[in-house]
């Protein structure tokens, strides 16, 4: 309810601020901060897959402006925002569901990539030479993390800085691969969302029941200091 209450806040401000007649026309201060508005509360409902009506939308929000009747009221409001965002939760996860099956399968065909007993999928992109990481050790890597798309959701590589985190800190299938591989080795993961965050997404450009994979580059791993919590981003 408090995401549904942020989108109505933002939503109000948005549209007290400006109407569709000075937005794009002037560059005044207060158009250019009415507009940032709506590209914020836009991109914010997008990533709901929600179906929004603009016109509907905009007529609830000077309804309340205008101290107008309203067609219901701000409980009911927050519970068909709930129960719509719920709704849309559930056709993404199944539709994610439905792809990462879908990829599983046809990927565990291909040449060179090696299924494990929990589902993890593997390909060596380049074979090291050192040790293989413990089980509790703080290992250090480059990776790049992304959908199956293609979209890149974190990356220490374009940071230009590698990630340093305990081995068993991380998400179960990160940490299942990484201990396959030895220090100067690269490998794609292709880690299930049961291995991953399951169906409940973190935010961002990870949704409900999305497989995530990952290029990884081994560089270093050594004994965890008793008090080292540090997690790489985007991986915990």
């Amino acid at each position: 309810m408090k995401f549904a209450m942020v989108f109505l806040t933002i939503g109000c401000m948005y549209l007290a601020s400006c109407t569709s007649t000075n937005v794009g026309t002037t560059n005044s201060d207060s158009a250019s901060l009415s507009y940032a508005f709506g590209v914020l509360v836009g991109t914010s409902l997008a990533e709901t897959h929600l179906s929004i009506d603009s016109n509907d939308f905009i007529a609830a929000v000077n309804d309340v402006l205008n101290k107008k009747n309203l067609l219901v009221t701000t409980e009911k409001a927050q519970e068909i925002v709930q129960a719509g965002l719920e709704s849309a939760k559930a056709l993404v996860s199944s539709k994610n569901a439905k792809e990462e099956q879908a990829f599983l399968e046809t990927n565990a065909k291909k040449t060179g990539v090696v299924s494990t007993g929990s589902g993890l999928q593997y390909q060596i992109i380049k074979h090291g030479d050192g040790e293989k990481p413990k089980a509790n050790d703080t290992v250090t890597v480059h990776y790049v993390g992304s959908l199956i798309d293609g979209t890149v959701f974190d990356s220490s590589v374009e940071r230009d800085s590698p990630a340093s985190f305990p081995l068993d800190g991380v998400i179960p299938g990160l940490s299942e691969g990484i201990a396959l591989m030895q220090i100067g080795s690269k490998y794609f993961f292709y880690v299930p969302s049961k291995l991953a965050y399951g169906d409940q997404a973190p935010g961002g450009k990870i949704g409900p029941n999305q497989l995530l994979v990952f290029e990884v580059e081994l560089i270093s791993s050594e004994d965890s200091p008793a008090e080292d919590q540090a997690l790489a981003p985007d991986l915990n």
